[in-house]
């Protein structure tokens, strides 16, 4: 055993002692082939001095064969470790291990979305009114609150994008022994039937826009009753999206503007090609998208740039100027009922199958949906017409 105060270096039987930047830290081997660091002081004289004791301690533990291999006898920072390691994982610790592994794999979609919802609204609101709510064990009063908040529909997305992954991670790491929200059902919402306006109000609509202070969102708006895109689509679209093959023209949709960030590919992930009719080629000459210059922030060419050269955010549309516009309507006695703008797109998708008579795999690839998404959600049985006679 020496010690050398000086120079801050000891050695205690098996331990040794020395600084390493602001702490004291001890070493040693022991059990054979365990190798130990442990911080226990700051590089104060106190701290040298803990240290030493601290040392002299463990040696004496070590030949009496009381010796603590868990270090919680010796270190106060080791202790709490051991309790946290020790307790019941809440759906709060679970949560932060799942993004740590997570969050270059998730779509950042998903994370400004359900990501945040989650911390804020589910894990955080919770946390302070009522944290046990937050243990694993109590999964049933955890889902009884959600319910007296939120609908079904508002909360499964959160669970399949947020809490299921992160607590059967928990289970895969051997963390917990199982998922206790699989035993958990949440009451099914009633689905209500595709609502959209019929040709004739979407022209309603459309003239709308171009006869009012919103003038300057008209041509998006008939772009989107037109083509039946998805709003995110039309917004990403640039003058390069105007294909040829042939003697036709096409808008290839690939992209899409959601949540402030640009994605390389379609709520589907499917790139399609939607022909130009007469129709739309007049309005597409009128746009005119490689007049528009781009900046930092967007490419040039953008077919629908904001009034400040930026990307449009469709939020904004809807709230300032569809809501305003269709209640006028309303008002007017000129539609009798509010549908949000992304019945555009249904109404579209109707026109195809019903005045257009298209087939379902036409009009599946036209807007980008599956046969069967139209066959549950569009292709309805009709309803007062007259049987014919035999």
């Amino acid at each position: 055993m020496y010690i050398d105060n000086e120079n801050k270096k000891a050695k205690i039987g098996k331990i040794n002692v020395y600084v390493r930047g602001n702490s004291v830290k001890l070493r040693f081997t022991y059990p054979k082939g365990t190798r130990e660091t442990l911080s226990v002081a700051t590089n104060t004289e106190a701290g040298w001095i803990k240290a030493i004791q601290t040392a002299q301690l463990i040696n004496n533990d070590i030949e009496l064969n009381q010796y603590d291999p868990s270090l919680a006898k010796y270190s106060v920072k080791r202790a709490a470790m051991l309790e946290v390691a020790t307790k019941a994982p809440s759906l709060l610790d679970l949560w932060e291990s799942y993004k740590l592994v997570s969050r270059e794999r998730v779509a950042e979609t998903t994370k400004k979305t359900h990501w945040y919802q989650y911390e804020t609204n589910y894990l955080g609101d919770i946390f302070k009114k009522d944290a046990s709510l937050l243990e694993i064990m109590n999964s049933d009063k955890f889902i009884s609150y959600l319910l007296e908040k939120y609908k079904p529909a508002t909360i499964k997305p959160i669970f399949s994008n947020c809490l299921m992954p992160s607590v059967n991670l928990a289970v895969k790491k051997g963390i917990i022994e199982r998922n206790p929200y699989l035993d958990v059902e949440l009451p099914k919402g009633v689905k209500s039937d595709i609502d959209c306006y019929s040709s004739e109000e979407v022209k309603l609509i459309i003239q709308s826009f171009y006869d009012s202070a919103s003038d300057y969102y008209g041509t998006l708006i008939e772009f989107i009753a037109l083509t039946g895109c998805r709003p995110e689509e039309a917004v990403a679209l640039t003058a390069n999206d105007i294909k040829t093959k042939g003697d036709r023209s096409y808008v290839k949709f690939s992209k899409a503007y959601s949540n402030r960030i640009l994605l390389p590919h379609t709520k589907n992930r499917a790139i399609r090609l939607f022909p130009i009719n007469d129709q739309l080629q007049t309005l597409i000459d009128f746009i005119d998208p490689s007049k528009n210059g781009g900046t930092k922030d967007v490419p040039s060419g953008l077919f629908f740039p904001s009034p400040k050269g930026k990307y449009i955010t469709w939020n904004n549309v809807r709230n300032r100027h569809w809501i305003p516009i269709i209640n006028k309507l309303i008002e007017q006695g000129k539609l009798d009922r509010y549908i949000k703008p992304y019945s555009l797109r249904h109404s579209a998708i109707t026109r195809w199958l019903r005045e257009a008579e298209f087939d379902i795999a036409s009009v599946a690839r036209l807007s980008g949906n599956s046969p069967k998404v139209i066959m549950d959600n569009y292709w309805k049985a009709k309803t007062g017409f007259d049987i014919p006679e035999l």
